[in-house]
């Protein structure tokens, strides 16, 4: 039975970039938003500002999975896919690996557009 609790993931990539504190607040504001909108209970938001989408380094990223571990987790909400990962092929085995574990990826910016 879902319990409608979630984690969400927040990266932003190379600290020089224009307005990262406005995108961060964006994605903030944004996942919040959905939350309240479609009553699911955030628990956590784990954020990689600095990161690219590649390598080993995202801090958060390896916590916020550790996190999913948990039973009553549900979903991970992310502001769009390329917040998680750029490539697809990455992104729907990490979607498959969630869904055998009865959890799913929430991405805010293709619900918005539905």
């Amino acid at each position: 039975m879902k319990r409608n609790v979630a984690v969400a993931y927040i990266r932003i990539g190379k600290l020089e970039q224009n307005h990262i504190l406005s995108s961060h607040m964006t994605q903030v504001e944004q996942i919040y938003k959905y939350c309240l909108e479609n009553n699911i209970v955030l628990k956590e938001i784990y954020n990689d500002v600095g990161e690219s989408t590649g390598g080993d380094s995202k801090t958060f990223y390896k916590m916020m999975f550790e996190t999913l571990q948990d039973k009553n987790i549900d979903y991970l909400i992310v502001m769009s896919r390329d917040r998680l990962t750029r490539k697809h092929s990455e992104y729907v085995s990490l979607s498959e690996q969630l869904k055998t574990h009865e959890k799913s990826i929430l991405d805010v910016k293709e619900m918005i557009t539905k």
